[in-house]
Formats: C-alpha cells, sequence, structure tokens
C-alpha cells in the first residue's frame, strides 16, 4: 500500500523548488532579526531584555 504512505508525507516534501523561497525568506528573517538585536543590544536603557 504504498499510495497510503504518501499521503503521510507533507504535499511541500515532493516540490523541492518550493524550498529555496522559503529558505530565502528564512535568512532574509534572520537577518533582519540579527539587525533588530544588535540595535536593542546598544541600547543600554532597554528594558525588554529577557531573551
Amino acid at each position: 500500500m504504498r499510495k497510503s504512505d504518501r499521503r503521510c508525507v507533507p504535499g511541500w516534501f515532493h516540490y523541492p523548488q518550493l524550498g529555496k523561497p522559503l529558505i530565502s525568506f528564512a535568512q532574509g528573517f534572520l537577518d533582519s532579526f540579527n539587525q533588530a538585536l544588535e540595535i536593542f543590544s546598544d541600547c543600554p536603557d532597554q528594558q525588554i531584555h529577557h531573551v
């Protein structure tokens, strides 16, 4: 019953070309997040330092 096994696999797994936009989006998000962390770390009066 290979057809039933394929149903357990996520749909995006069969389309590797969708991974590139997701990876680029994740990298851009991480870059902006790192920049935000650097800005926050530069502020001595920052109160939201629970990270």
